[in-house]
């Protein structure tokens, strides 16, 4: 087990300078005047203890993960899945979400908010190119969302109660684009499922989180009892006791993982498993 850090900051001419230096590979996407960097460190890497003295404040804005063994993913009966990719240029839309508690941090123009929940169609830049070996993509930036091709869909669509395929909006004429949607988890558990759970409330609104600590959740198993649907843990996980979006994880039998890896399709996502009570 490794554990990484994944980082989306405005950038910076020193933090490029770091990469370079150590080096670490990185992604610079938007604008001029406006650009983002996108890259991850490991805690196992002498890099990220300079990383962590170097740049302090900008060391806490990383989104934790850690990365299992194959025989660990496949000896869960359900796992947290996620993907690492970065194909879809994902443009936030305030309209898409329900949010509220707005914040700052450290070394970032933006404002961001401590709570929101999607209620409508989500919006990117352009039309996606999908490698034959693509099938999953997630956006350029930190949000915890999963795209797919029509090919994907096609594949997996009907298999699992509750997994939607929701429709891409195009940036730039409004109208959906082929050959990419969003996988959507219907189902929710409640916040009474986690076991276990460090949690916090939201210094404005006084809302109840929970904290994840070392991304791995112990979970009621009669919650967990169907693998024929696939589950959301809802807008209630939090990376920061003061800072930090609230945000959904997606939780899917071992049936999943496994149908996917059969048929050559798990590239670039990451699967964690739940510990079950």
């Amino acid at each position: 087990m490794r554990v990484r850090h994944h980082y989306c900051i405005d950038e910076r001419e020193s933090v490029v300078e770091f990469l370079k230096r150590y080096p670490i590979s990185y992604e610079v996407i938007g604008m001029v005047g406006d650009k983002t960097i996108i890259f991850d460190i490991y805690e196992d890497q002498y890099s990220y203890e300079m990383f962590k003295k170097s740049f302090p404040m900008l060391s806490i804005s990383s989104f934790k993960n850690l990365e299992f063994s194959k025989e660990d993913i496949e000896k869960s009966k359900w796992l947290m899945v996620s993907c690492r990719g970065t194909n879809v240029e994902y443009v936030f839309q305030k309209e898409a979400f329900q949010y509220s508690c707005p914040y700052k941090i450290p070394f970032h123009k933006k404002s961001f908010y401590r709570h929101f929940k999607q209620i409508s169609n989500l919006t990117v830049e352009k039309n996606v190119k999908w490698g034959k070996r693509q099938f999953f993509s997630g956006p350029n930036s930190m949000e915890n969302i999963i795209f797919c091709s029509e090919r994907t869909k096609n594949i997996l669509e009907n298999r699992w109660e509750g997994l939607q395929f929701k429709n891409v909006i195009n940036k730039k004429g409004n109208d959906y684009i082929d050959d990419l949607y969003q996988l959507f988890f219907e189902n929710s558990i409640p916040f009474s499922a986690f076991v276990d759970a460090k949690s916090v409330r939201c210094h404005k609104c006084r809302k109840k989180m929970i904290l994840v600590s070392d991304c791995i959740f112990k979970i009621k198993e009669e919650y967990l009892q169907d693998s024929s649907k696939v589950y959301q843990t809802g807008e209630v996980i939090t990376d920061g006791r003061i800072f930090g979006e609230t945000v959904v994880l997606y939780i899917v039998p071992q049936e999943f993982y496994r149908y996917c890896e059969e048929r050559g399709m798990n590239r670039g996502m990451d699967y964690r498993p739940v510990e079950l009570v």
